[in-house]
């Protein structure tokens, strides 16, 4: 009777131990799952961190040119003005000029008349 009491307190003990194995196994897959999936979520993060460096590197890139445009803008606005100016410069000169012309005419016209008036004197 104690052997047989004995021989089902060690099937018992047998039975827990393979009970615990498994229990330990399923652990050690749920682990290595879990550790898996970490594993994806890494990979995952560390690409969306590159992408966003693409993102900052373009941006930045896009920044330059904007500025390099504007000051092609700039550059191109104090042209425009200079030109502006040297055109108002040359008009002023050329209504001087035809302004010289026209006194110089009424001049020659004076001296022509002045002319006339001695010829007639002198016959």
């Amino acid at each position: 009777s104690s052997m047989a009491s004995l021989e089902g307190a060690h099937a018992a003990a047998l039975s827990r131990e393979r009970e615990q194995e498994s229990t330990a196994a399923e652990q050690e897959q749920q682990m290595e799952a879990l550790r898996c999936e970490m594993s994806s979520h890494v990979d995952n993060l560390s690409l969306n961190v590159q992408m966003a460096l693409a993102s900052v590197d373009a941006l930045e890139a896009e920044r330059e040119h904007s500025a390099t445009t504007l000051q092609t803008l700039e550059t191109l606005e104090a042209s425009h003005a200079a030109l502006a100016s040297s055109n108002a410069a040359l008009e002023a000169a050329h209504v001087a000029a035809l302004s010289r012309e026209r006194e110089q005419e009424g001049t020659a016209s004076e001296s022509e008349q002045q002319l006339e008036a001695l010829r007639g004197e002198m016959s």
